[in-house]
């Protein structure tokens, strides 16, 4: 038996798993913690971490390392998506985390597809299916195809597409429908997977637009394998997109601090679906972090 503390360092969000790993499988969770940080503020642009966003990263160091203490795991594994890729200035990322104990390890978008994927077999799916974690920075997607495990990464997240085509809300349908086509770009050059295969969808978007949808705040037991369908996506879409932030954040389910992001969020989704021609995804609460506490 093994007690791990997994953290997941987004581009929008901080995420912290701390359980008991026994026999590969997942036992017991004693904190399963989220932070927005948006890390990736500015990064599009600048190629740099904006001061603000490595002071939110700081105070979520200091949150998470004497949460951690209460459990005292027997490994602290530490990995940085998307936004640690792009960046001139990591090292100052990494000095800040090192000051709570933390040492950082920067993977690639494959080896980040294969946690998550990792993580939703995890959770009970089986094969085959294609697994789709939009993040702040980038999105993974990452499924079995002839056998072996195929993935790719593709450089359209929530904050980026955000910070490059929205400036201002609500958001008129000529942006929505420039976001939509350079998404499904991307998935028509990039992806290798078969069309009709099973969608399964991770991360803050999917879960946020469920939450929407059942009107209710976060729940693990209300939106384990919640299936989403392409028409309530593009509804709920269209009417977020109809309204300004601080309306948004009035919305039940939706956190405040996804409110300027969760358009180009949902339309990822919506394009991936269309693209890969079904009519629904099932949510999965699982990803990195579980897939990185069960290769510990």
């Amino acid at each position: 038996m093994l007690r791990v503390a997994a953290l997941d360092l987004g581009s929008n969000t901080f995420l912290l798993l701390i359980a008991e790993i026994e026999e590969g499988q997942i036992t017991k969770v004693y904190a399963d913690e989220i932070e927005m940080v948006r890390l990736a503020q500015g990064v599009h642009q600048f190629r740099r971490f904006h001061p603000e966003a490595l002071r939110r990263a700081e105070n979520c160091f200091r949150n998470y390392a004497e949460k951690i203490k209460l459990y005292h795991p027997d490994k602290v594994l530490v990995v940085a998506t998307s936004a640690a890729r792009d960046v001139e200035n990591k090292e100052e990322f990494f000095s800040l985390a090192k000051n709570y104990g933390f040492n950082v390890s920067v993977i690639s978008g494959k080896e980040e597809a294969e946690l998550t994927y990792l993580g939703a077999l995890s959770e009970g799916h089986q094969p085959p299916f294609v697994v789709i974690d939009i993040g702040g920075g980038s999105t993974e997607l990452v499924g079995e195809r002839g056998g072996e495990l195929k993935s790719c990464s593709l450089d359209i997240g929530s904050v980026r597409l955000t910070e490059m085509f929205i400036k201002k809300h609500p958001v008129e349908e000529r942006i929505q429908n420039q976001i939509k086509n350079y998404i499904l770009d991307f998935f028509k050059k990039e992806t290798i997977f078969d069309k009709k295969t099973s969608v399964i969808s991770v991360a803050g978007t999917p879960v946020t637009l469920a939450c929407i949808e059942k009107q209710i705040e976060y729940s693990p037991e209300e939106l384990t394998n919640y299936k989403l369908t392409f028409s309530s996506i593009q509804k709920i879409r269209k009417k977020l997109a109809g309204m300004g932030i601080e309306e948004r954040k009035k919305i039940k389910g939706l956190n405040p601090g996804r409110a300027d992001v969760i358009v180009s969020g949902a339309l990822i989704l919506e394009s991936f679906l269309e693209y890969m021609g079904v009519s629904e995804t099932v949510v999965s609460l699982r990803g990195v972090r579980h897939g990185l506490a069960l290769k510990a």
